[in-house]
C-alpha cells in the first residue's frame, strides 16, 4: 500500500503514502469488466461528488478575485472545442488549480482519480460532441465562483459533467 519501503541491507521506511494503490484496484476493477463502462461512469460521479463537496471552499476562496491563469485555461478550452479538438490537459489543470483552495488530499484524490478517469477513457468509446457545453460550462464555473455565487456554481458543475455522464449512460 505505499506505507512501508523496505530497502535490502538498510531498514524499513515510510514510504510515500500515495493513492498509487487505489488507482492500480479501481483500474484493475475496471479490467475485470471488458467492455463495461460501470468503473469509468463510477470514477466521474465521485469526481462530480468532490467537486461538489469542495465548491464552498472554493468559492469562498476566489470570491472578489480575478484568476488569469483559469481564465487562460477557459479560453484554452473554449478555443479548442470551437475546433473539436479535446482538452484534456486543460480541463485537469483548471480542476487542480481549483483544488489547491482546498485540503492537500483532496488535491491528491482529485489527481488520483484523474488518472484513473484518464486511463479508463482510453480504453472506452465515449464521445466527445458536447466539448462546447463543458467548456462552457467550466467559464460559469469561474465567473459564479468570482462573484461569489455558490447556487450557480453548483449549476455549472453539474452541466460540466452532463455530457459525460450522459454518453457513459
Amino acid at each position: 500500500l505505499d506505507i512501508v519501503r523496505v530497502e535490502r541491507g538498510k531498514g524499513s521506511f515510510v514510504g510515500d503514502m500515495s493513492l498509487a494503490p487505489l488507482a492500480e484496484t479501481i483500474l484493475l476493477r475496471a479490467s475485470l469488466e471488458p467492455g463495461s463502462l460501470n468503473t469509468l461512469r463510477d470514477v466521474v460521479e465521485v469526481r462530480k461528488m468532490l467537486d461538489i463537496g469542495s465548491a464552498p471552499a472554493i468559492v469562498k476562496a476566489l470570491t472578489g478575485t480575478t484568476n488569469p491563469a483559469l481564465r487562460a485555461l477557459v479560453t484554452t478550452m473554449e478555443n479548442k472545442a470551437e475546433g473539436g479538438e479535446p482538452f484534456l490537459e486543460e480541463d485537469n489543470a483548471f480542476h487542480q488549480q481549483l483544488y489547491t483552495h482546498t485540503s492537500a488530499l483532496l488535491s491528491q484524490l482529485g489527481t488520483t482519480l484523474w488518472s484513473i478517469h484518464m486511463q479508463a477513457l482510453r480504453s472506452a468509446e465515449v464521445g466527445t460532441d458536447k466539448l462546447d457545453d463543458t467548456a462552457r460550462a467550466h467559464r460559469k464555473m469561474l465567473t459564479a465562483a468570482e462573484k461569489g455565487d455558490l447556487d450557480t456554481y453548483l449549476v455549472a458543475i453539474d452541466e460540466h459533467y452532463a455530457p459525460l455522464l450522459s454518453s457513459l449512460a
